[in-house]
């Protein structure tokens, strides 16, 4: 009997079931190649080639339905299984991937990933790290690998920079070109920050600005290379300068005068004046005179000589007067009129029992003690915002 059995077996009349490759029996397009479209659509926001994100929001939805049509068996092929871990990071619904798991469903992937992936989207960091952390990326196919070697970047950059910067590396060789690299790249630069790193840094972010100039999130890099930038020590600020232009030089004259422009004011705020000027120079040497964006640098040139070099005030002054506050937005038009404010008497804190952090302007019998204060307090409410923004960019960054 047991010898008639290992016949049938042999001869192809019963065959064991496939787990891998077969082809599973649906009209459903198979994963794989939904996450092609999603993988595709992701290089286009990475070169600024697809505006509006919220259509990769939309796609990644409808894959999502698609995803959940799909039946069981569709996850045994290897490749499919891929696609749903890729979705899952990319921002996808993570209760597909969980109703899986809690089902038992066979799933040809490496269960260290599946619930690294699983713990990641929903928002447990340190125990998605303690299943992927051992995880060798390098033995998975290149798409996947970039993935998992992205997500263990992100998972470490605050507790291991170092491994973080490698793990980054390998992303930009697994995946050239794409979304995948354009997020290593624009991470990478501000870990190597925290690696203490300063060279790693230029050159990053040089190659960001040189490969990703278009990209969607560019505007959120700038921002935070300013703020970086702007927050260097006082012995590195004038030796760094040259290098900050370097990085910079091969952007468009317009992403340029931004930059210089954020790190001019943010400079401004922190008492960093000689930086703030010299930034300011820069920027306003790009635009003529007929730019509304001019007038904003002249501003800020003006206000640091005021502010630091009362010798060169009458002058500074002059230039102040001649920028129309109509062209300056809100904010910068208050930096003016306390620029003058400064100008026309620099300012003298009264004694230190009068707090500058809330002070009564009604006890305050002199109109123009009332004016500095409210100058100091300017200052002081810009500092605050350009804190509350850094924390925000540095979020979307993490």
């Amino acid at each position: 009997m047991r010898l008639f059995l290992i016949l049938i077996i042999l001869s192809g009349i019963v065959r064991t079931p496939a787990f891998a490759e077969a082809k599973p029996k649906t009209d459903l397009p198979e994963p794989s190649k939904l996450i092609t479209k999603l993988l595709h659509m992701q290089e286009e926001l990475a070169h600024g080639d697809l505006p509006p994100q919220k259509n990769l929001r939309s796609a990644i939805d409808q894959i999502g339905e698609k995803f959940k049509e799909s039946p069981p068996d569709v996850w045994q092929i290897r490749r499919n299984a891929e696609a749903l871990v890729i979705y899952t990071v990319s921002g996808g619904n993570p209760a597909l991937l969980r109703e899986l798991l809690a089902n038992n469903t066979a799933i040809a992937m490496d269960m260290r990933i599946l619930s690294g992936t699983l713990a990641y989207s929903e928002g447990s960091d340190q125990i998605a790290l303690k299943f992927l952390e051992t995880v060798n990326h390098r033995n998975l196919s290149p798409t996947i690998a970039a993935h998992i070697a992205l997500l263990k970047a992100a998972l470490m950059s605050k507790s291991n920079p170092y491994n973080a910067i490698s793990h980054y590396d390998d992303v930009r060789l697994l995946a050239p070109g794409t979304l995948l690299e354009e997020a290593a790249l624009r991470r990478e630069a501000f870990v190597a920050v925290n690696a203490k790193n300063r060279k790693l840094f230029y050159t990053t972010s040089a190659k960001y600005f040189r490969t990703y100039n278009n990209s969607n999130f560019i505007k959120n890099f700038q921002e935070q290379f300013a703020a970086y930038v702007a927050n260097f020590k006082n012995k590195e600020r004038e030796k760094e300068f040259d290098k900050i232009s370097e990085a910079i030089d091969i952007l468009p004259d317009e992403r340029r005068e931004v930059i210089y422009a954020s790190i001019a004011k943010r400079s401004i705020a922190k008492g960093n004046l000689k930086y703030a000027r010299r930034a300011a120079v820069a920027a306003a040497s790009i635009f003529h005179e007929a730019s509304p964006k001019y007038h904003q640098l002249r501003l800020y040139e003006a206000a640091v000589q005021i502010f630091s070099d009362h010798e060169e005030y009458n002058k500074a002054t002059e230039t102040l007067i001649n920028i129309p506050a109509a062209q300056l937005a809100p904010d910068d038009q208050e930096l003016r009129r306390v620029a003058l404010l400064v100008a026309k008497q620099i300012i003298h804190v009264p004694d230190s029992s009068a707090s500058i952090l809330a002070p009564d302007y009604q006890e305050i019998d002199s109109d123009e003690l009332k004016e500095q204060y409210r100058a100091l307090d300017y200052i002081k409410h810009v500092q605050s915002r350009i804190e509350e923004t850094d924390k925000i960019i540095n979020e979307k960054i993490q």
